[in-house]
């Protein structure tokens, strides 16, 4: 496959980009390595995938670096973002209040000033 971060031709394992350089023989490593493989298509699998992926990136995003979601999304072609978009917004409780929905984002950014 073709790496999204580096545009190398690259291989996969169990459904991740395997480790590698932006460069062959480079010791300046993907952003990319070792992340989850873009998911192609529009299938009922393929959407049940995306949705999997959004949760693990959800809890990346909450429980570590959301850097690293940020890398991860801005190498993604828009489209695949877009459909993890709407399958995110799918997943929004809408009788919560705002509140309620980002109080981890609220109170992240009281401690951030």
């Amino acid at each position: 496959m073709m790496c999204p971060g580096c545009g190398r031709e690259i291989g996969t394992r169990k459904g991740a980009m395997t480790h590698h350089g932006v460069t062959p023989n480079s010791s300046d490593i993907c952003i990319m390595s070792g992340r989850k493989a873009p998911i192609e298509g529009t299938s009922p699998t393929a959407m049940v995938r995306r949705a999997q992926l959004v949760c693990e990136l959800a809890c990346e995003l909450r429980d570590y670096d959301p850097r690293d979601v940020w890398d991860y999304l801005t190498c993604l072609p828009a489209v695949e973002i877009q459909r993890m978009l709407v399958i995110a917004l799918a997943a929004v409780d809408v009788d919560k209040s705002l509140g309620e929905l980002f109080a981890w984002v609220i109170n992240d950014l009281g401690r951030a000033a």
